[in-house]
């Protein structure tokens, strides 16, 4: 049996129901210095947020923690595609559920954050999320309490 030999930057087999593939990479360098001190530099400009790691990973992007089981970075520019092509229908604040997506876009109109619904509080604050801030951390944090704001938001689920 041989074994696997990993490199640095490497694409993974990702398709969508559709079978069309998905560009996508995973970045196994380490952060260079200074990344740490990124981290901490969000946390104090978001203190209700709750990090699930204080390690930056290069491995992964909010987009791969979304739609790729936290496998492998893909661009914001093939989401789009990518959830019409694997069912997901839109779904109201008012109705979502944990396991449901939300999908961030600018001012512009510009896709440029997910993450994934992990409580329905249904309060001012919105519902809890777990993204992953850049190449930073993993955060928990309320829909609007995270560095992709203002933004207009909606959510998504998969259809089974």
């Amino acid at each position: 049996m041989n074994p696997t030999i990993l490199q640095l930057r490497q694409r993974l087999a990702l398709q969508t129901r559709m079978l069309r593939d998905v560009v996508n990479e995973i970045n196994r360098e380490p952060p260079p210095p200074g990344y740490k001190q990124a981290i901490l530099d969000l946390i104090k400009k978001h203190p209700n947020t709750r990090p699930r790691s204080l390690d930056a990973s290069f491995k992964y992007d909010c987009h791969g923690l979304t739609f790729a089981a936290r496998r492998t970075n893909i661009g914001s520019d093939q989401v789009s595609w990518m959830r019409d092509e694997d069912d997901y229908e839109e779904v109201s604040q008012n109705n979502v559920l944990p396991g449901d997506i939300v999908i961030y876009k600018s001012p512009k109109g510009e896709l440029h954050h997910s993450g994934i619904v992990v409580s329905e509080n249904k309060s001012i604050g919105g519902p809890w999320i777990v993204s992953k801030w850049g190449e930073c951390h993993e955060v928990l944090h309320l829909l609007y309490d995270c560095p992709y704001t203002p933004s207009t938001v909606n959510f998504y689920r998969v259809r089974p």
